[in-house]
């Protein structure tokens, strides 16, 4: 069987993987208050013992160290309210300005790679400059209305060549 050509020269590198729990909870005047943890999903080995997956605080941006290369990073949403990931644009992304919301994902480091209600994979390719990004998860209700996005930021470390 012949092998799939790719156009993107980093989809051979392995992707590290990286669990983002994204709350969603009412912030007591109707509307959405959300927060996120962050966890490794790779245990890393001491001399001593294996560390247990990592949780940073919530609200901390998302930092990737330099040189560390691609990540696939799920985003989990944990919530009981009617509330899910909008399907048809569930992740936006542009590099920060003046705390202007991303329109589109403007930038060829990150692709949408899967989505369904609760779960959302995307790829950070993590390369180039250092650089911080706004982006924005955006939620529907069941019955497909818009709700209150989110808008976290991602910090890439960098240093892998395109």
């Amino acid at each position: 069987m012949a092998r799939r050509k790719t156009t993107n020269p980093h989809a051979l590198l392995e992707q590290k993987a990286m669990k983002v729990e994204v709350t969603a909870v009412l912030d007591g005047s109707g509307g959405i208050k959300y927060a996120h943890s962050i966890k490794s999903l790779r245990a890393r080995k001491t001399k001593t013992k294996t560390k247990k997956k990592r949780t940073m605080q919530h609200g901390d941006p998302i930092k990737l160290p330099k040189d560390s290369g691609p990540y696939r990073i799920t985003f989990a949403l944990e919530t009981d309210l009617d509330l899910r990931f909008d399907a048809a644009g569930a992740f936006l992304c542009d590099v920060t300005y003046a705390g202007a919301c991303p329109t589109s994902i403007n930038r060829v480091q990150f692709m949408v790679d899967s989505c369904n209600d609760d779960t959302l994979d995307v790829v950070d390719w993590n390369y180039g400059d250092p650089a911080e990004f706004h982006f924005q998860l955006n939620f529907v209700n069941q019955a497909g209305v818009p709700q209150t996005p989110y808008d976290p930021i991602i910090i890439n470390g960098g240093g892998i060549k395109r």
